[in-house]
C-alpha cells in the first residue's frame, strides 16, 4: 500500500532479530501510493465483496489480495504452493 523502496526493507530489518533475514518485500503493488485507489482496484474490490463474500477495501487489505490474485496470475509462486494471507478485519480504508 506504500511507495516505500529504498526504505521500508532497512525499516523492516531493524525491526526484526539480528539472525533474521528480511522477507522479500515486493513494490509493485501500491496502486500509485497510500489511499490511492484506481478504477481497476475498486471493481476487484466490489468483486471480492459481492462474490467472495470476503469484505476489502481498496486502501488496505484490497491491495493485499489484489497483489495475490496478480502473482497467481503470473505464476510468481511454485506449482502446488500454500499461500497464506491474513486478513484481520480492519476496513478502515471503506470509510
Amino acid at each position: 500500500m506504500l511507495k516505500g523502496e529504498g526504505y521500508l526493507e532497512d525499516l523492516v530489518q531493524r525491526l526484526l532479530p539480528v539472525d533474521v533475514a528480511i522477507p522479500r518485500i515486493l513494490h509493485d503493488f501500491h496502486c500509485g501510493g497510500y489511499a490511492k485507489r484506481p478504477d481497476y482496484l475498486e471493481h476487484f474490490c466490489q468483486a471480492m465483496n459481492e462474490k467472495g463474500n470476503v469484505p476489502v477495501e481498496p486502501v488496505y487489505s484490497g491491495k493485499l489480495f489484489y497483489a495475490i490474485e496478480q502473482l497467481i496470475q503470473k505464476g510468481y509462486f511454485p506449482k502446488n504452493s500454500r499461500i497464506l494471507a491474513l486478513h484481520t478485519g480492519g476496513l478502515q480504508g471503506a470509510r
